[in-house]
């Protein structure tokens, strides 16, 4: 039996012309009723990251397309971090011909006839170049009809008596290229804009260009025309990662006060409540040698080292950077979205550990200040 899977490929490791060539080869011991395996290669990328909504009084979702491909794709497309802007809900203007049978029976025509007709009196042709000084501009001859009533006037047959136009035999109208979809906003027809961010660049920073872009983009549009933000898969991003550096601000304050409060001296409290800022620092720095970014699973690591920095021993930081170390070196779908916690976690215990090894020490010996002896029999203060 064939059963499906998903495939995590790494540019290091597989391409997607890998595999299809796998299944390939093993394609003829499928049962000859069977349909032939198709190998799709999906992004994360592929899907916007948020959608405007595209509005109009009066105006059809024809008219909207139009001003969106005149005045608003090419300000949003050009924006630092975004490839591509997509429509939903859009519709394009088209000609449409409905022969009528009868009529065409009676005339004697055939609707492959009526095709030819319509493709030779409606093209853009060469019809040949200038040559003057050495330059040579080339002649098109824009011969294509743009209106219904143009069409309406296509000689589908002359005879000595009389003309069949394409009126004769069809009704021509305007109309959208395809009505099985649409999208209403707030019960209105609309269109849905989305925005396509490039591989590898920060959906944050690309979000916030966007909203930046919208007030000039909307004294472009006509005054009957509006945009607006209506979704916005970075804005749970956003909080998610406010909510950590809440969290983590929170386990720095909670660490300080009860190192305080069991040491009961600001002195020793200094020595190990420094290893915190510095491991961070020192975290910060391999995250950014490794190219890893500020996310969910790189915070949560860091909240969890600062936790176990303070109280480190050599065996228990060898022992937390042994057990989470292992974790990003597991093959698949749970290696890739746990490489960078464990990565960091393991980064953040043993530069805490060394820090509590080297500094600390030498912080002892300079800022504790050791008792002075009391003479034999004196009480204690």
């Amino acid at each position: 039996s064939i059963c499906p899977r998903t495939l995590l490929l790494n540019t290091l490791s597989a391409s997607g012309a890998e595999v299809r060539a796998q299944v390939a080869a093993i394609a003829d011991q499928l049962p000859t009723e069977a349909l032939s395996p198709v190998v799709t290669q999906l992004s994360v990328d592929a899907a916007p990251i948020l959608y405007l909504s595209l509005t109009g009084t009066g105006r059809s979702a024809m008219e909207l397309a139009e001003v969106m491909d005149s005045v608003i794709r090419t300000p949003l497309s050009t924006l630092p971090g975004v490839t591509s802007v997509t429509l939903l809900g859009e519709r394009k203007y088209v000609m449409h011909i409905k022969l009528d049978p009868i009529r065409m029976d009676a005339f004697g025509l055939t609707p492959e006839e009526v095709r030819s007709a319509v493709i030779r009196q409606s093209a853009v042709v060469p019809a040949g170049s200038v040559e003057e000084a050495g330059l040579r501009i080339d002649v098109i001859a824009d011969t294509a009809l743009a209106t219904a009533d143009a069409f309406r006037q296509i000689v589908l047959r002359s005879s000595d008596h009389y003309l069949v136009r394409a009126q004769d035999i069809a009704e021509v109208t305007v109309e959208a290229d395809d009505i099985r979809t649409g999208v209403l906003i707030n019960g209105k027809p609309g269109l849905a804009v989305g925005v396509l961010r490039q591989s590898g660049t920060n959906a944050l920073a690309v979000s916030e260009a966007v909203m930046k872009a919208l007030p000039e983009v909307r004294q472009s549009l006509p005054s009957d025309v509006s945009i607006e933000p209506f979704f916005d898969s970075t804005e749970s991003i956003r909080q998610s990662v406010d909510e950590v550096f809440a969290t983590l601000c929170d386990a720095v304050g909670l660490v300080i006060v009860v190192v305080v409060l069991f040491l009961g001296s600001w002195r020793a409290s200094a020595v190990t409540v420094v290893t915190i800022p510095l491991s961070l620092i020192g975290t910060l720095a391999f995250m950014m040698v490794m190219g890893y970014s500020l996310n969910i699973f790189s915070l949560l690591a860091i909240v969890l080292a600062i936790v176990l920095s303070v109280g480190l021993v050599v065996a228990t930081t060898l022992t937390l950077a042994s057990v989470y170390l292992p974790i990003g070196f597991l093959p698949g779908l749970m290696g890739a979205l746990f490489q960078e916690f464990a990565f960091t976690l393991a980064a953040a215990v043993v530069l805490s550990g060394f820090i509590s090894r080297t500094l600390s020490p030498m912080m002892c010996s300079r800022m504790l200040v050791p008792d002075k002896p009391r003479p034999a029999g004196a009480a204690a203060p």
